[in-house]
């Protein structure tokens, strides 16, 4: 996940199986200064860096998933030079 500073953004989770008796989760950010989550998913970019944000099934811990997430001043899109028509990096 690319953010600039003071966007937002939600992520989404899918619990499997689809069955699941408990779907709750909770997130965690490794970096509170660059990048929060809300119980809800949604993610906020504060400072430029670099945080993780972990998913993580309250029914089973040791269940998880990361979401790294990259917050700039200016995200500029980058071009390839020797092939413009590959897209934007």
């Amino acid at each position: 996940m690319i953010l600039k500073v003071n966007e937002t953004e939600t992520i989404t989770v899918t619990v499997s199986p689809s069955n699941a008796t408990d779907k709750r989760v909770t997130f965690s950010s490794s970096d509170n200064n660059i990048a929060t989550i809300d119980e809800n998913g949604k993610v906020t970019a504060l400072a430029g860096g670099k945080a993780t944000i972990t998913v993580t099934s309250v029914a089973d811990n040791s269940k998880k998933a990361t979401v790294n997430v990259v917050v700039g001043d200016i995200l500029i899109p980058a071009t390839f030079a020797d092939d413009p028509t590959l897209g934007t990096i």
